[in-house]
């Protein structure tokens, strides 16, 4: 992946934006509450708005292409 990693040394393994401790869900929790991609971004100055779309289409096309377990 180019814009995720999962490494169990950060976040216990949970899937982060490469080179740094921001996981996904975070991300993903901040969308869901209304908060806008620009906003995350200001939030996370050294972060590029592009890396944070990046990490959320791969995330989009790996969950896609997952079997969903309920």
């Amino acid at each position: 992946m180019k814009y995720l990693e999962s490494n169990p040394g950060i976040g216990n393994g949970a899937l982060v934006i490469k080179g740094t401790r921001i996981k996904l869900a975070s991300i993903l929790a901040m969308l869901a509450a209304g908060m806008s991609l620009k906003y995350i971004a200001n939030r996370y100055p050294w972060l590029e708005l592009s890396k944070i779309q990046g990490a959320l289409k791969e995330a989009s096309e790996h969950f896609q292409s997952q079997p969903v377990h309920v």
